[in-house]
């Protein structure tokens, strides 16, 4: 699903939670495309973390 700033900014909590449940997210923005994707702690390893 593609969404705009704009229309992120308004309904935050909904697409979080549309992400959290595996929906592909994605917002539009001027400077370019951005993904949602829920953070696991688990997933972060030290080199990640060195960054």
């Amino acid at each position: 699903m593609y969404i705009t700033s704009r229309d992120f900014r308004a309904n935050q909590t909904k697409f979080v939670g549309k992400a959290m449940q595996g929906e592909n997210i994605i917002l539009t923005t001027r400077a370019g495309k951005v993904k949602l994707v829920p953070y696991e702690d688990n997933v972060i390893t030290p080199e990640l973390q060195a960054k």
